[in-house]
């Protein structure tokens, strides 16, 4: 690494654990006392228990969960997470202090990435610096001591952006496999936004690069992510016997036409912790971004996604349209922000009056 990049490295891990300090309150840990405790920290402990009592990372059942049931049951909680395995070498360690350093790890790793990954873009340093800091400050933040699995795959998603450059650049694909594979067995509900994710920068980084995009092109990039879900098959193929298998129709009813209809609200982009948790400047990004070309599409693409529900909804996995799924497009919305920043330094972009309705519509 080039020494000028190890400066703006120090300085956002230094910043990332500032914050951190400052919003745990005194004798305090970086947890909450709500789901973080009751489920993720409980049943990670309970897992690498029957782990180690069965001499296996692949246990089939959870005899201490109800009257016993399936251990796929509870896969929704990271059932081959790193920090599980790593704390089933740690035997002694309480999992709540596994969990916490692994977390905060995770934040700074995430935070760091991104400034690696908008630098490998050739922006400028202080641009790349927004960008980190703009991840810093979202939701990934919140979430990193409360819904753990909302965020704990963040920095293996910034790696496989990273790694999708690489592949467009050299034709690469084993980091973007074991990215992938990364991301699923840290959070396989969140997976398929990832993967959406992964796939739309792909895309629209091959048009924005001006690279003739064919169906070949697109069934060729496909292969590394069929091969990333079939490793994790071994997680994602008994998951889903067990949710076919205890599927039951929910009461409440959602009547399909209105999820078409855009959302009036920005809780899946802005301040909101269970959307994106975004600040103002990146719905400049995104309303600005549509007078550059090179990035209308994509712009267009995402205020598609976060303003109508049905994209959420089908996420979601068909069960209700909410926005904390959209928690992954993080990474795309920080870069079209500062893409739209380097180019109100240079370029003359002139704004109509309904681009600045549109920027004022947050205000109102």
């Amino acid at each position: 690494m080039k020494r000028k990049n190890i400066y703006p490295i120090i300085f956002l891990t230094c910043l990332t654990f500032v914050i951190i300090y400052f919003i745990t309150p005194s004798s305090s840990i970086f947890g909450s006392n709500t789901d973080w405790l009751s489920q993720h920290v409980n049943l990670a402990d309970y897992i690498r228990n029957t782990m180690l009592e069965n001499k296996t990372i692949f246990p089939d059942f959870a005899f201490n969960i109800g009257a016993g049931q399936n251990i796929y049951n509870i896969s929704y909680y990271g059932l081959l997470r790193v920090d599980i395995l790593i704390s089933c070498l740690l035997p002694s360690v309480e999992m709540k202090d596994i969990i916490i350093t692994y977390m905060i790890f995770n934040l700074v790793l995430s935070v760091n990435l991104t400034y690696l990954w908008l630098k490998h873009k050739q922006f400028n340093t202080w641009l790349c610096i927004i960008g980190a800091i703009t991840l810093l400050s979202s939701s990934v933040l919140f979430q990193s001591h409360r819904q753990i699995m909302f965020v704990d795959y963040m920095s293996m998603l910034i790696i496989a952006l990273i790694a999708v450059d690489l592949y467009i650049e050299k034709k690469k694909i084993i980091m973007l496999v074991i990215s992938i594979v990364g991301i699923i067995t840290s959070s396989y509900f969140f997976s398929i936004s990832a993967l959406l994710v992964i796939l739309s920068y792909y895309c629209f980084e091959m048009y924005r690069l001006e690279i003739k995009l064919t169906f070949k092109e697109i069934l060729h990039f496909l292969k590394p992510l069929l091969i990333a879900i079939m490793i994790c098959g071994v997680l994602l193929i008994p998951t889903a016997y067990v949710l076919l298998e205890n599927h039951q129709s929910g009461n409440t009813k959602i009547n399909l036409l209105t999820l078409f209809v855009p959302r009036f609200n920005f809780e899946s982009l802005l301040y909101d912790y269970y959307g994106c948790g975004l600040g103002y400047l990146t719905w400049i990004g995104l309303i600005v971004g549509l007078k550059i070309k090179k990035i209308k599409r994509l712009n267009i693409w995402l205020l598609l996604i976060l303003f109508i529900p049905i994209f959420s909804f089908i996420l979601n996995g068909f069960l209700y349209p909410r926005s904390k799924i959209l928690i992954p497009f993080i990474p795309l919305l920080i870069y079209i922000t500062i893409y739209v920043l380097n180019c109100l330094k240079y370029d003359d972009i002139k704004l109509n009056i309904k681009i600045i309705l549109l920027l004022a519509l947050p205000v109102l």
